[in-house]
């Protein structure tokens, strides 16, 4: 007979848990013959080989994914590698993609606001510098082309879940665009075509602005916006007052569209007279 003395403040480990080596863990002297220690070994030495397979099997499983259980056999490897449960990379690019990175925006929320400023900024530097937005040249087109895309790329946007009101102002932008494009372009207004087009294209600078204050008011400062959603007071005399800015814009460009209609008018009556 072969006498194994187990010391009591031995550790417990899974295999003892499982019973495969009597009498550890609790401090008892085991009596085993050779034949008994040699069908233990055999057991475990089996059971041993049968858990790093499933790991080979299943590698993604067991090394991404480890149980949690201590106690079972097929976590002693991975505990023993320290392995904490982690996603594949290419899994997570979806969610990374969506992920809010700046202000709360999404990727696709900086593009549409990249592109948003764009063509704000074209339109005030053809205003200041044409007093008004026309296609006919490189800043009118700018406008048009980013006016177009932030519209586009706005629908892609659902942060109140659904077609919401910021969906339904591109719609509106895309329509009031091609307005200002059949005036511009055809027949359609008669006289009023040129007024048609010139104020419908700023009409499209205000809708820019509607989104512009609200997003940015209901963001900064970082930590305590200005405003706390669309129906703020604050914010809706904002937007206010930059209706009042495009009436009074709207009607100055009328004025400056009649003088050089009544200039073009005395220029030619001037030339028949010759």
């Amino acid at each position: 007979m072969v006498t194994m003395e187990l010391p009591g403040s031995h550790k417990q480990t899974p295999f003892d848990r499982q019973g495969l080596i009597p009498g550890h863990g609790a401090g008892l002297s085991t009596s085993l013959n050779p034949e008994q220690i040699w069908a233990k070994q055999v057991s475990l030495s089996t059971i041993v080989q049968s858990a790093f397979h499933e790991e080979r099997q299943a590698p993604e499983q067991s090394a991404l994914y480890p149980s949690l259980d201590t106690g079972g056999l097929q976590s002693l490897p991975r505990a023993r590698s320290g392995l904490v449960p982690v996603e594949p990379l290419h899994r997570r690019i979806p969610s990374l993609l969506a992920e809010s990175t700046m202000l709360g925006l999404t990727t696709v929320g900086i593009i549409h606001t990249a592109i948003s400023l764009i063509a704000v900024a074209a339109a005030l530097a053809a205003l200041f510098r044409d007093r008004e937005i026309s296609p006919r040249n490189g800043l009118g087109k700018t406008y048009v082309a980013t006016t177009v895309l932030t519209c586009l790329t706005g629908f892609f946007i659902f942060q109140h879940g659904g077609f919401g009101a910021p969906h339904a102002l591109g719609v509106v932008t895309l329509l009031v665009l091609g307005i200002a494009w059949v005036a511009g372009y055809s027949r359609a207004f008669g006289r009023l075509g040129r007024y048609v087009e010139t104020i419908s294209y700023s009409l499209t600078l205000f809708f820019h602005m509607i989104p512009a204050f609200t997003e940015t008011s209901t963001r900064l400062p970082v930590g305590a916006p200005w405003a706390t959603g669309p129906d703020d007071p604050n914010l809706q005399k904002a937007i206010g007052i930059a209706f009042v800015v495009f009436l009074a814009g709207a009607i100055a460009q009328v004025v400056r569209l009649r003088c050089l209609q009544r200039g073009l008018a005395d220029s030619r009556a001037v030339s028949e007279m010759a």
